[in-house]
């Protein structure tokens, strides 16, 4: 008799990524799109800061990486929401790419 193989299921959601300044946001968006994934991203602008919105496996090893580049990451719906709701709009649905493109040199 064989055992039936246990897969743990992907742990997805959407995570905010929230960085200081231009230098820290193109440092971590060149980082996410030289690893070149296929995810969900959005790209927003406060008075203070700039907010990144990726949705992504939480397992995702990359995510523990690109949190050097930031200055604050969370899973909180209600602060992702805000970000939404009350920031301005820069790249939605894939800013990783359109950024990346934009500012990437290949080495």
């Amino acid at each position: 008799m064989t055992m039936p193989t246990l897969t743990r299921k992907a742990e997805k959601g959407e995570v905010l990524f929230v960085f200081d300044n231009s230098e820290a946001l193109t440092d971590g968006i060149l980082f996410l799109y030289n690893k070149k994934p296929l995810i969900k991203s959005s790209l927003y602008k406060t008075t203070t800061d700039y907010r990144l919105i990726l949705t992504a496996d939480y397992r995702w090893p990359t995510l523990r990486q690109l949190s050097e580049f930031a200055k604050f990451k969370t899973k909180n719906y209600i602060q992702i929401a805000l970000t939404r709701e009350h920031s301005k709009p820069l790249a939605l649905g894939n800013a990783v790419k359109i950024y990346g493109k934009a500012f990437f040199k290949g080495i």
